[in-house]
């Protein structure tokens, strides 16, 4: 169930920031993960009760943020030496730390817009459904 693996891979995630070896993730870094973790707990959340449908890209893009993106990311930043990752500018002329949290502003940006898609559809789903209602029982008014 794609769900559950989800839910896995986000407390697999949670549990290396908690341990947080060496202290390689800085408190500012390690608050964004667990709350981009959140973030798709709430999405997965929200779209298991939604009435709307996430089109096939981005099903793909909320199960891999999940299952890959942000795992990939997290291990793959860890795996740079701490005051290497603080000083040393990469080809994109950021350091690791710099980029590792842009990186985490993406994902939450992505998850957001799906959230938001998901609001949207729903919204839209219950004005249509309050409509109907109104028309059913609004019978015309004779003056």
């Amino acid at each position: 169930d794609a769900r559950t693996s989800m839910l896995t891979a986000l407390n697999a995630v949670r549990q290396l920031v908690d341990y947080n070896p060496q202290g390689r993730l800085p408190d500012g870094l390690q608050r964004k993960v667990l709350d981009l973790c959140q973030q798709l707990g709430l999405l997965l959340d929200q779209w298991e009760r939604s009435k709307g449908q996430l089109s096939l890209e981005e099903s793909f893009h909320a199960r891999h943020i999940a299952l890959t993106y942000l795992p990939d990311a997290l291990k793959t930043y860890l795996s740079i030496p701490q005051q290497f990752a603080m000083t040393k500018p990469l080809a994109n002329g950021r350091t690791a730390q710099e980029t590792f949290n842009a990186t985490l502003d993406d994902l939450s940006h992505k998850v957001t817009q799906l959230g938001e898609d998901l609001a949207s559809q729903d919204a839209q789903a219950f004005l249509n459904h309050s409509q109907f209602l109104q028309q059913k029982f609004n019978a015309p008014r004779i003056e």
